[in-house]
């Protein structure tokens, strides 16, 4: 049975609540969901392992290869709410399957393409058709397990594929630019595009409308500016430093996002419900997932540097370090989708910030000099660590969501991840950066430290928040 709620206007409308029949059909759905996600991060991901081939096949400088990341990170974070509010507001399959074909052919445009350009539109077209699908990915999730033990089930699937997916891009995009070519890191999106659209075309049922509720414009313009601006600052600071040009384009975007907060507090139908973020369970998950983009993205890009310049490791040497990290992910994601109704998803997400933070310590010591062989327990500890930070900050962030906020919140989880992501990189390549008068021994000493004492503080908060009377059993819940 649909379920409804009051519109602006007092209209009664439905939740896109799905029913879908047959235990094989959901199994099916969620694969395909999830394989789409897959897909993302995967793509996201084997670009860093493929950038020093694309680099040397187009003769580009560091500056024209950081934008091959910005350009899909930039927009994709940016219309995360926009893609979420589609899906709440049109239907999650109608989003879902409009943003994966633009993001197959965005992918087939980076393959074949000899323009440095045409290359940087495409990623454009990949990152916005990403923050497009993703969201409305969760949306359908949310809305077809709607039962709090097989929503756990289906969040820690969706959280296993996103661990995998990132270091298992690392793995794929080194062996891929060393053995075959750069090309195929993109090229081999568009096969799995074609398979999953055909696959959600089939699996993913219709949902109606939801009532007369028009989309909040203003909200989301103001967002989207705010969003691209801050992410653009940020990731100049890489380059540029901690200069005027970054922090003014922050600064602006910093404007643009109170002035979303403003539009929101007076508009009817807004397109972030504030009633998510006043749950502590939510924000608890929210903080969980940014601290854990934030470690995982920044310790990728300093262990790149770490391996590749100091370590004097190629391409497929760094693949095979990944792999570590992917096979241990996994274990890891799967065994705390399991722990998270006995633990409670915050105390889990505190776990596996821990051991975020511990990895970061063990890559500070290979940094000092210490012997190479500390390398291997950082990368599980890596691995262990993700798993657990992404599934219990997940779980915290949208177990409890309504059907009719499951596009917000889809949104809000990736935005999160995404903030992080990019505060990491800033962080961590400022501090390696300011490091630089340091000998060669030390210059990735400080990001790392830094990192790993960070990780402890917000996982010291996440645990005394679950100490709280009643709070682990409401976060498992």
């Amino acid at each position: 049975m649909p379920e409804f709620a009051l519109s602006s206007d007092g209209t009664p409308i439905a939740y896109d609540t799905v029913v879908v029949a047959g235990g094989g059909r959901r199994r099916g759905l969620l694969l395909t969901l999830c394989g789409a996600f897959f897909l993302d991060v995967l793509g996201s991901t084997s670009v860093f392992a493929a950038s020093p081939a694309i680099g040397g096949a187009m003769r580009l400088d560091a500056t024209a290869l950081q934008w091959l990341f910005t350009a899909a990170t930039l927009p994709g974070g940016a219309v995360l709410l926009v893609g979420g509010n589609l899906a709440d507001r049109y239907g999650g399959r109608r989003t879902f399957l409009l943003g994966l074909a633009a993001f197959t052919l965005g992918s087939l445009g980076c393959a074949v393409t000899g323009s440095y350009a045409v290359l940087l539109a495409c990623r454009v077209v990949q990152g916005v058709a990403a923050g497009v699908f993703v969201p409305a990915s969760l949306a359908v999730l949310l809305a077809t397990f709607t039962d709090g033990t097989e929503r756990t089930k289906a969040l820690a699937v969706w959280s296993t594929v996103s661990g995998v997916g990132a270091t298992a891009g690392l793995l794929l995009g080194g062996v891929l630019s060393g053995v075959i070519g750069w090309r195929w890191v993109f090229l081999i999106n568009v096969p799995g595009g074609l398979l999953l659209g055909l696959a959600a075309a089939t699996l993913l049922p219709r949902t109606p409308r939801r009532g007369r509720e028009p989309l909040d414009v203003a909200g989301l313009l103001t967002f989207t500016l705010g969003a691209a601006a801050v992410i653009d600052g940020l990731s100049e600071i890489p380059e540029q430093g901690l200069t005027a040009a970054p922090l003014a384009t922050s600064g602006l975007g910093v404007a643009s996002l109170v002035a979303f907060v403003l539009v929101e507090r007076s508009t009817a139908a807004p397109a972030l419900p504030f009633r998510l973020l006043r749950q502590p369970r939510v924000a608890g998950g929210l903080v969980a997932l940014g601290a854990a983009g934030l470690t995982v993205d920044g310790l990728l890009f300093a262990l790149t540097l770490l391996t590749q310049r100091q370590l004097g490791w190629n391409a497929l040497g760094f693949a095979a370090a990944a792999a570590v990290m992917t096979v241990t992910s996994v274990g890891s994601s799967w065994l705390a989708g399991r722990l998270v109704p006995r633990l409670g998803a915050p105390a889990l997400a505190a776990i596996g910030l821990l051991a975020l933070g511990a990895a970061g310590v063990c890559f500070a010591a290979t940094a000092m000099g210490a012997p190479t062989l500390l390398l291997a327990p950082g990368l599980v500890l890596f691995g262990v660590g993700m798993g657990p930070a992404y599934v219990g900050g997940s779980n915290a962030s949208l177990l409890a969501v309504p059907p009719a906020d499951a596009g917000a919140a889809g949104a809000l989880q990736n935005i999160a991840f995404t903030a992080g992501s990019v505060v990491g990189v800033a962080l961590y390549a400022t501090g390696i950066a300011a490091a630089s008068a340091l000998p060669a021994a030390l210059r990735y000493v400080p990001s790392f430290a830094c990192g790993a004492v960070l990780m402890l503080i917000v996982a010291a908060s996440l645990t005394l928040t679950t100490s709280r009377p009643g709070t682990r059993g409401s976060a498992a819940s």
